[in-house]
């Protein structure tokens, strides 16, 4: 079961206990995307929030606990790889990329 995980004022995670479906924070730029992923996402059963950029992923962090953080690499401003290395840094949250991009390097480095 997934532990949801939230981000507090000193962006140090904290897990509360969890009731209901795990909430995933989804993080992709793309409208259509976005709206697909999270209606296939919630059809699942989990609880999903969204985010279209990095600065709206750590307001969401901030907010609300969560379990899982689905992360585009392709994403205006800062990118997803960047965003993944502060994540890490700051917290052991799982999260599963997602991209248009195949490359052998690009998925080298998504490990």
């Amino acid at each position: 079961m997934l532990e949801p995980m939230n981000v507090s004022s000193t962006n140090t995670f904290s897990s509360p206990p969890q009731s209901g479906p795990a909430t995933v924070l989804l993080v992709e730029d793309d409208g259509a995307l976005r709206t697909l992923t999270a209606r296939a996402l919630r059809q699942s059963g989990f609880n999903v929030l969204t985010a279209a950029t990095g600065a709206e992923m750590w307001v969401t962090l901030r907010e609300s606990p969560v379990s899982l953080v689905v992360l585009d690499i392709m994403l205006p401003g800062t990118s997803g790889f960047d965003l993944f290395r502060r994540l890490r840094r700051e917290s052991d949250i799982p999260i599963i990329f997602i991209s248009a991009r195949g490359s052998e390097e690009d998925r080298v480095l998504g490990l």
